[in-house]
Formats: C-alpha cells, sequence, structure tokens
C-alpha cells in the first residue's frame, strides 16, 4: 500500500504540472501555494482512481501511460471541475483526451519514464520540441487575459514549480515495479470520486452526466482486453541517474523563453488554440479509437 500512495502522489504531482502548469503556461490570476497544493490533492485522488484501473486490469507502457491519462482526464474535468459538461460534447475531448491523456499522460509521465533511458542527445532534443510546442502554445493567452506577466515570474511557475518532474520521477524509480494492493485500497479512490459524482447528478442533474460512466467503461473494457491476464504490477522501469530525469528541465525553460519572446512580439496574442486543439483532439481520438480497436481484435481467454 505504501508504494501505490506514494505513486499516486507522484504521479498526482507530474498531472499537475502536465495538466495545469504547462496548459496555463502563466499563473492564473489569484493562485496560490494553498490553491497549488488543494489542486495537487485533486489531481493525487484521480490519479489514484486511475492508478487502480491500470492495475487492476494489467495494462502497461505507453497504453497505460494514455488510458490512464484518459480517465485521469475524464475524472478531473467530469468530477472535479465539471467542464466536460459546460461544453459537452466538444470538451469530451478537449482537454481530458487532447490534453490530460496526450499531453500529461502520454508525454510527461510516459515520455519521462521512457526518456530517462534514451541516448542523452535524443533526451534532450525530446524535451526541447516539448518546450517549444509549448511555449508555442502560451502565446494563445494574451488573447483572454489583459497582461501576461514577466520572464521571471513565468520562470517560476514553468522552471520552479517543474522541479517536482524530475523528482516525482525519482520517486517512480524508487518502486521499480509497482504491485497492486489489496482491492479494498483499490476501490477507495474510484470510490471517492464516485461518490463526489454521484452528489454533483443528485444536486444538479442533467442527461449530459451519462457520458461520464459510458467513457470510463469503455476505457475499463479496452484497459481489461489489452492488460495481462492476470495483471502482474505495473512496470515503471527505472535510472539510477538523477540527471537524466533533471533533462527535462530543458522544456520548462524553452517553453518560457519562447512564451516571453512571442509575448513580446504580439502583446494581442496570437489564434494559436485553433490549430492545437484540431492537432491535439484528431490524434487523441486517433490514438483511442485505434486502442479500442486493438481491443477488439485482442484474444483473450476468459476476457470480453
Amino acid at each position: 500500500m505504501r508504494h501505490y500512495v506514494l505513486a499516486s502522489a507522484a504521479l498526482g504531482a507530474l498531472a499537475v504540472w502536465g495538466s495545469e502548469n504547462l496548459f496555463w503556461s502563466a499563473p492564473p490570476e489569484g493562485i496560490s501555494p494553498a490553491g497549488l497544493a488543494l489542486t495537487w490533492a485533486a489531481y493525487a485522488v484521480c490519479a489514484a482512481a486511475a492508478l487502480s484501473a491500470v492495475l487492476a486490469t494489467g495494462i502497461q507502457g505507453w497504453r497505460a501511460a494514455f488510458l490512464g491519462g484518459a480517465v485521469l482526464g475524464w475524472l478531473v474535468e467530469g468530477v472535479v471541475v465539471g467542464t466536460i459538461y459546460a461544453g459537452f460534447p466538444f470538451q469530451l475531448v478537449w482537454t481530458p483526451l487532447a490534453w490530460h491523456a496526450l499531453v500529461t499522460g502520454l508525454l510527461v509521465i510516459g515520455g519521462g519514464r521512457a526518456a530517462a533511458h534514451w541516448p542523452a542527445p535524443r533526451r534532450r532534443a525530446a524535451w526541447a520540441a516539448l518546450g517549444l510546442g509549448a511555449g508555442l502554445w502560451a502565446a494563445y493567452w494574451p488573447l483572454e487575459r489583459e497582461e501576461m506577466p514577466g520572464l521571471a515570474v513565468t520562470a517560476g511557475y514553468l522552471v520552479g514549480v517543474g522541479l517536482v518532474v524530475p523528482a516525482a520521477h525519482l520517486a517512480l524509480d524508487r518502486i521499480g515495479t509497482l504491485r497492486a494492493p489489496s482491492r479494498r485500497v483499490l476501490l477507495i479512490a474510484p470510490g471517492l470520486v464516485t461518490v463526489t459524482w454521484l452528489l454533483q447528478v443528485a444536486l444538479a442533474p442533467t442527461p449530459a452526466h451519462v457520458a461520464l460512466p459510458v467513457l470510463l467503461a469503455i476505457a475499463w473494457w479496452t484497459m481489461r482486453r489489452l492488460g495481462a491476464d492476470p495483471p502482474t504490477g505495473l512496470a515503471l522501469g527505472g535510472t539510477d541517474r538523477a540527471r537524466r530525469h533533471l533533462d527535462f528541465l530543458i522544456a520548462p525553460m524553452v517553453a518560457t523563453l519562447v512564451a516571453g519572446l512571442l509575448w513580446a512580439l504580439a502583446p494581442q496574442g496570437l489564434p494559436v488554440h485553433v490549430p492545437v486543439a484540431l492537432v491535439t483532439c484528431t490524434a487523441s481520438v486517433w490514438l483511442f479509437v485505434r486502442l479500442v480497436r486493438e481491443a477488439r481484435r485482442a484474444q483473450v481467454p476468459g476476457r470480453r
């Protein structure tokens, strides 16, 4: 159980940076250390629920990173903040699949686990590419905000808070292979999320609420069909060289510099959100559908 809690906390920290800091580019108005702590707690619970699904189904590798990120995204956006019902049905994809699953799950979490084993030039180039993409995305925010903060504030938000990313990956390294705790423990986080969702449905019911359990059921079925039978634990990999994870900081450094340059050149902002949404939504839906089709073709005795 100790390793399960540690992994949930580490994954929650990774998800906060990927889905909050990287998404917002600079501190949103009114953010505080206490607010960040509460955000991390909410993400940690949702990450624990997604991790329970991964461990119970035995799914591994990049599929676990992407589908686990999808579960995380639908829980965060469907239970914690409820945005998927405000922009229904577009926001069933943006941001749960297009950002939480694709960017946070596959790139920040899955990519971070894999990149530690890559040659240094390839690893650093990958993080620089992520930083460049994040910096270009940041050019959108002046359209939404009156004024963007200075370089020092942005660096603190992306690079300073970004230190949690290598720290979280190092924590996952210490675990190696995460064995599933008892079923009772695995059900705690999903149970908390389910009770919260049911209360929300009872207080303000809407037909759109049905979408969340349907999507989660599809994700669960896909994960079961593609997972190991019986589940053998989640192989997290790991490295004994901390500096390999520290190379990640290239991404927020590049993002900060590119964002600052674009905010200076185009202080009114650029409508880059349209192509970013088109590309990420298309890619994430394609990937999700591909995995569902792969699950349909999978020959798994005893699983339907």
